[in-house]
């Protein structure tokens, strides 16, 4: 798949080593498998790194952690009247996103990511019957649509920016 003259490559690419984290442009070099040396389930194509022309930390990264709930819309929390800390884990590797509102625990796909946008898609959660003061978060998940990250706390805004929820990371 070709775009402006970049391509994926979904293959090996001889002398590369790829380290997680970050995000490469590289020139490689195209080389044809000699006849007979070509296992049948691979190309006939064999790529080999020419130069790394940049290598730059993937900054989406940072949200790819475990985060404790602080606020919603603004408004402090108090842990204690939780049966469990309300947390949110956000696994970029897998495009998921599970945690728990306190009671309920909730998972679901990340729809969208990149350095200021995050949204979520089919959110689902537990039905536990929950004493006390229940929170909305898979409503307010739902309506996430970009984030901020600043001294080790996520705030997450819905469409108008308007701050939904704000985490404090916690590994």
């Amino acid at each position: 798949m070709k775009s402006n003259g970049w391509q994926f490559f979904y293959d090996e690419i001889k002398g590369f080593t790829y380290e997680a984290g970050y995000i490469y442009k590289l020139v490689v070099r195209e080389e044809n498998r000699a006849v007979g040396e070509t296992p049948a389930d691979a190309s006939t194509i064999q790529y080999g790194l020419v130069k790394v022309l940049e290598k730059t930390l993937d900054s989406k990264l940072r949200l790819h952690d475990i985060w404790v709930l602080e606020s919603v819309k603004t408004e402090r929390i108090d842990p204690q009247q939780f049966r469990k800390q309300p947390q949110l884990e956000i696994n970029l590797t897998e495009n998921r996103v599970m945690g728990n509102d306190g009671c309920n625990d909730f998972n679901g796909n990340i729809k969208k990511v990149n350095e200021t946008r995050l949204s979520f898609e089919s959110l689902a959660s537990t039905k536990m019957a929950c004493p006390g003061s229940t929170l909305q978060v898979n409503k307010l998940l739902a309506e996430t649509q970009s984030y901020k990250i600043s001294n080790l706390r996520l705030t997450l805004y819905d469409g108008n920016d308007n701050e939904l929820l704000k985490y404090r990371k916690v590994d």
